[in-house]
């Protein structure tokens, strides 16, 4: 593991830039109302249109004032909608610009990353206002995100890489296996770091927030791809990437895998407020909830597209579930 440290811009730089209010806009949608088919635990899920067209949402999150944040990869912007469905728009850059990944950080602000205005790895939005935490040297597009204590830290999928922002200063470790490229992260039930790697390996990592310390476990399966993963109300976190399959390991690093009847390759994957795990399958249109002793209900969603692709899934206030769908340009609330 290697690790090194890059300052960020100056607090002088960081301040001018705050004082300008994002470039927003606020739409109200007509929602269409789905009624998911389930033999069981029935739902009621909603669909939202983003008001940009083509803007392909892709992660999504709960901030602090109770609306879901969410990127649109494609449209250069950072969305948030209410729990009504009023949706708000910011602007963050022009063409080439992709927000990815989002989360909600222990200051009340919206941290993003993706390929963002400078090379900065990390966008903030502050009572709607917009700025960019700028490295002193180019890095890597950072992925997706998760915040612990007062530091947000991100996956740097292309340079096989994690990172943190904390105190204006970036620090990135490289992970240990060549070729392995870090994806999707959370914080586990031990305060650590969990990641998910694929590529030339199929891994489950784990970085020390105090030393920088990487460990990673291989995942069993010659196909398995690790995506996405989340803290379980069990004590252990939960992963997908695995034909017909959702993985659980625990801290200590010991992984089995819950096999799925015929729901091929979960993508994205929470916990709930129910306390079980919801997860994403775009490809067959499917919702899937399971309990941590492995009882599956799934939910076939009525298509928008020929394509749907169910990129983002968050645990929202209440009883609720949000989910992207990046071909179909929406935002779904799910009711259980």
């Amino acid at each position: 593991m290697r690790s090194y440290i890059l300052r960020a811009a100056g607090a002088a730089v960081l301040s001018s830039i705050l004082a300008g209010p994002a470039n927003a806009a606020t739409v109200l949608r007509p929602p269409v109302v789905l009624m998911a088919s389930a033999t069981s635990n029935p739902v009621t899920i909603i669909a939202y249109t983003v008001p940009t067209s083509n803007s392909t949402p892709v992660a999504i999150t709960l901030g602090p004032d109770d609306d879901m944040w969410f990127t649109e990869y494609m449209g250069a912007k950072v969305g948030h909608i209410t729990p009504t469905g009023t949706i708000k728009e910011h602007r963050i850059g022009t063409s080439g610009i992709a927000p990815i990944g989002i989360t909600r950080t222990a200051k009340d602000q919206v941290a993003f990353g993706g390929n963002l205005p400078n090379f900065s790895d990390v966008g903030l939005i502050t009572n709607g206002r917009l700025s960019f935490v700028q490295p002193t040297a180019p890095t890597p597009a950072s992925y997706y995100m998760v915040a612990l204590g007062n530091a947000v830290w991100f996956t740097l999928t292309t340079a096989g890489a994690i990172g943190k922002l904390q105190g204006g200063v970036y620090t990135y470790y490289t992970v240990p296996t060549p070729n392995c490229f870090p994806n999707g992260i959370a914080v586990g039930p031990d305060g650590n770091i969990w990641f998910t790697e694929y590529g030339q390996c199929q891994n489950i990592g784990v970085i020390s927030p105090t030393t920088g310390k990487i460990v990673e476990y291989p995942v069993p399966g010659a196909t398995a791809q690790p995506n996405d993963i989340t803290s379980g109300s069990d004590g252990a976190l939960w992963f997908t990437g695995v034909n017909n399959a959702v993985g659980r390991v625990t801290t200590s690093g010991g992984i089995t895998l819950v096999p799925l009847s015929g729901l091929f390759i979960p993508t994205k994957i929470v916990t709930g407020g129910d306390g079980n795990l919801w997860f994403t399958n775009g490809e067959l249109h499917v919702i899937g909830r399971m309990t941590t002793a492995g009882k599956v209900t799934s939910y076939t969603i009525p298509p928008s597209s020929g394509s749907d692709g169910y990129m983002g899934i968050a645990r929202g206030p209440g009883r609720s579930i949000w989910f992207t769908n990046a071909s179909g340009n929406q935002i779904l609330k799910l009711t259980y």
